[in-house]
Order: structure tokens, then C-alpha cells, then sequence
């Protein structure tokens, strides 16, 4: 069972490096990407992402060996992660849209039932992923939209939601 941000960073660092590849192939329709290396850096991503989100690592080598039934082996995935994170800059921990929930949260006024508020961010947050209009906004933006959106879902007062706004805007200014 993998976390949903952990499943959304592996296909962002997976994206991020595809496209690295596609960029620097001049001919699009020859890009060096092959079925099983695309498998291959899937996993590996997977690997990365796991690695930077999950508190307690719970995955090894020996796990993507045996997912991939043995077709590749320690040194595919050693080889496959250096050259992605090489091809990434070591860019892996981009902050999600709930990371950015969680730090709105924290400045409400008021204390909120945490397990509800991340519920209805997380519904929000998928939600606005699913449409392209949100892609090329910043994450930052999209979680303060989910977040004001879920205030009013879960009935935080007018009052309350000013003084959030007021006490972002006192971090901003």
C-alpha cells in the first residue's frame, strides 16, 4: 500500500525525467527510451520517491529486484537511480499540494479536526489535479485555493477564515 503523495512524486519524478531524456534526444520519434527502461526507471522513481517521503523506509534494492522478477539487477537500479537523479539535478523533494495544506492549517485561528481537514484537502487537492487548468499553477497556490475551500466545506466562520488570510499575509508581506 503506497501513500498517494509518495504515488504522485514518483510519476513527477518520473515526468521530470522523461522529459530530460526527450529534451536532449533532437529527434523526438528516436527517443532512447525502450519499454523495459522505461519499467525499469518507474520502479527506480518509485524507489527515490519512497526514500525521500516515507519516514521509515520500508523498500530496498532486494524489493525492486523481486518486483521486476528478476529481470534487472543491483546494479540496473544503482545505475538507474544515479542517472536519474544526476539527469534531475538531485531536485527529488518538490513540496506537494498537502505539504502546503498542512503548513495553512497551522495558521488558522482556530483548532480543526485534522483528520476531516485532511480528508477534504486531500478530495479538493485531487480534484483540482485532475483538471489540466491546474498543471502549470504553482502548488502553493492550488493547496491555498483547497484550503479555503475546505474551510468552507467544513463550516470555519468568516471571522476565522479573515484571520487565516490575515496571518498569511503577515508571513508575505
Amino acid at each position: 500500500h503506497l501513500d498517494r503523495e509518495v504515488v504522485a512524486a514518483t510519476f513527477h519524478l518520473l515526468d521530470r525525467y522523461i522529459a530530460s531524456e526527450v529534451l536532449c534526444t533532437p529527434d523526438y520519434a528516436e527517443a532512447p527510451i525502450n519499454r523495459e527502461d522505461f519499467q525499469l526507471y518507474a520502479m527506480v522513481c518509485m524507489y527515490i520517491a519512497i526514500k525521500a517521503f516515507v519516514p521509515i523506509r520500508k523498500m530496498t534494492v532486494g524489493c525492486i529486484i523481486e518486483m521486476s522478477r528478476d529481470f534487472y539487477t543491483e546494479q540496473h537500479i544503482v545505475e538507474a537511480e544515479m542517472e536519474i537523479l544526476g539527469a534531475l539535478g538531485w531536485h527529488v523533494n518538490k513540496p506537494t499540494v498537502m505539504d502546503f495544506c498542512r503548513l495553512y492549517w497551522d495558521l488558522f485561528p482556530i483548532a480543526s479536526n485534522e483528520e476531516m481537514t485532511q480528508a477534504s484537502c486531500q478530495y479538493l487537492a485531487e480534484l483540482a489535479l485532475a483538471d489540466g487548468y491546474f498543471i502549470s499553477k504553482p502548488t502553493s497556490l492550488v493547496a491555498l485555493a483547497t484550503v479555503l475551500l475546505a474551510s468552507q466545506r467544513l463550516g470555519v466562520s468568516l471571522q476565522d477564515t479573515e484571520g487565516f488570510l490575515e496571518n498569511l499575509q503577515g508571513l508575505v508581506s
